[in-house]
């Protein structure tokens, strides 16, 4: 996600596949089928928490691979959202090897090659309790909305092998925005609660100003939750993971030499 990552994007392949030590238990594809129901059980029904966690650790652990295999046909799968397509300007017969450089070079969001972004719009009305000067806000019929905002690269090269192993790499790409999507899903839910509870004392002459003074404090407390939202995005950019796909490109046909045998036979 590349709000979130920044030049951290950049770095090595061993620099993304590293894991940090002691962060969650590793799991892998051999592992037995209870301990992968367990976590995707997590996913679908845990608290805000342990829904994150799991996700991240699935992304962590297994990769963003795993996370689209484990989670495309899980109960809480979320929708695709709002995805935009850049156009990736260069020729669709530049050799596979020159593509990763001259994307990072031509991406709007340069060095990075995506960019996810999510607003969390919210709104409510509120009730007075107190007397004057002294009051306290309840929110009442309080909302709050994910809107996605993504952008990934569009290319479509004329190589076969190199079109194969481009659609590898973006499948990869689009599933680590899945785990951006559904971090951002789980903590709407989690700024919803926190703003729903959020009872602050203000001053104010008469119940209309108190009132009045609704929308500037529950902003602050919907900025609060959102700079946390931004924490958990940045911890699944850690490490460099994510912004820029690893192209795994075929290797270069061997070109044809004609040995002096050949050369023989043909005279």
């Amino acid at each position: 996600m590349c709000d979130q990552c920044g030049g951290r994007c950049c770095q090595s392949e061993e620099e993304r596949t590293h894991t940090p030590e002691n962060t969650f238990a590793a799991i892998s594809d051999e592992a037995a089928p209870e301990q992968i129901q367990r976590t995707l059980a997590d996913v679908r029904h845990g608290n805000a928490e342990q829904r994150q966690t799991a996700v991240l650790q699935l992304q962590r652990q297994q990769g963003n691979q795993a996370v689209r295999r484990l989670l495309e046909n899980a109960e809480s799968a979320v929708p695709s959202g709002q995805v935009q397509r850049w156009a990736v300007n260069i020729p669709a017969d530049t050799p596979c090897d020159q593509v990763p450089d001259l994307i990072t070079e031509t991406s709007p969001y340069s060095p990075n090659w995506a960019r996810a972004h999510f607003e969390f719009p919210w709104s409510s009305d509120y009730v007075p309790r107190g007397t004057a000067p002294n009051y306290t806000l309840t929110p009442r019929n309080l909302n709050v909305r994910m809107q996605p905002d993504i952008d990934v690269p569009q290319w479509s090269p004329s190589d076969p092998a190199t079109r194969t192993a481009w659609r590898t790499a973006m499948s990869n790409l689009n599933a680590h925005e899945t785990v951006h999507r559904q971090t951002a899903t789980t903590w709407r839910d989690t700024i919803r609660t926190e703003m729903r509870a959020y009872r602050p004392s203000v001053t104010a002459e008469d119940e209309q100003g108190a009132v009045d003074q609704g929308n500037t404090v529950f902003q602050g407390k919907h900025d609060e939750q959102t700079a946390l939202h931004q924490d958990a995005q940045d911890q699944i950019d850690a490490n460099g993971a994510g912004c820029v796909a690893i192209i795994n490109c075929p290797a270069p046909p061997e070109e044809e030499s004609t040995s002096a045998e050949g050369e023989e036979s043909a005279e």
